[in-house]
């Protein structure tokens, strides 16, 4: 549980002492010395209530801050095999992707991402210093819900007026596109180019011609345009 929720690392259980967690402020949370950590800094990570309230359990009385909470709680790499074996939990799935203890960080990740937490605070949490791990390589994009997130898309047309207006478009050979100008296209770029109309994107809709004169203008030649 406490894997899941806190995302922290085989090696930074297995040093976890009762003193790194405070169970009893209004805030709870554990703190990651900088001596076991990873990056080598400290963290603090808050608890979730549910976990928290497992901790309290947990704890012994009159504990000493410098006892391990887990010590050998934690498993070892064929320790834990055997009880994924047990659970009849498979350790390598048809994608050839394979379940180990770090497999809990990856699950916090996701699971930060399904809830809406924010990109920085993910990342914080985290403790990446680089958001493309919390990105692509931590977040299982498999498991987010992509329809809903289309279906929050905002449209001010009816189902008629959104039918005409794609029949219009395409008499007139318009081309809708992103909230880019051309300028802003061209100026991104540092080397010259040459782009299609299937890449070029404009701020509002505009017909093929107006499309190729501001591309002159900026001083590009269009390349031919291809379906």
């Amino acid at each position: 549980m406490m894997a899941a929720l806190t995302g922290l690392r085989h090696g930074e259980f297995k040093k976890l002492r009762w003193g790194d967690i405070s169970l009893d402020r209004e805030k709870p949370f554990v703190s990651v010395r900088s001596s076991i950590s990873k990056n080598h800094k400290q963290a603090c990570l808050p608890l979730h209530p549910v976990l928290l309230n497992a901790l309290l359990r947990l704890r012994p009385l009159n504990v000493d801050s410098g006892n391990q909470v887990f010590g050998r709680l934690v498993p070892r790499s064929d320790v834990f095999i055997e009880d994924l074996k047990a659970a009849g939990v498979i350790k390598k799935n048809s994608e050839g992707r394979v379940l180990d203890f770090h497999s809990f960080r990856h699950t916090f990740c996701t699971n930060l991402h399904l809830a809406g937490v924010s990109l920085r605070e993910a990342m914080e949490l985290m403790r990446h210093s680089d958001v493309r791990l919390t990105m692509k390589v931590y977040a299982d994009t498999a498991l987010f819900a992509l329809r809903p997130a289309v279906e929050k898309l905002p449209w001010n047309c009816s189902g008629d007026d959104a039918q005409g207006d794609a029949q219009k478009i395409g008499a007139e050979r318009l081309s809708p596109s992103l909230s880019v100008t051309v300028n802003e296209a061209f100026e991104s770029e540092k080397q010259p180019m040459k782009m299609g109309f299937g890449t070029l994107s404009v701020i509002l809709c505009h017909g093929e011609s107006q499309i190729r004169g501001m591309v002159r203008a900026a001083g590009f030649e269009p390349a031919t345009p291809t379906v």
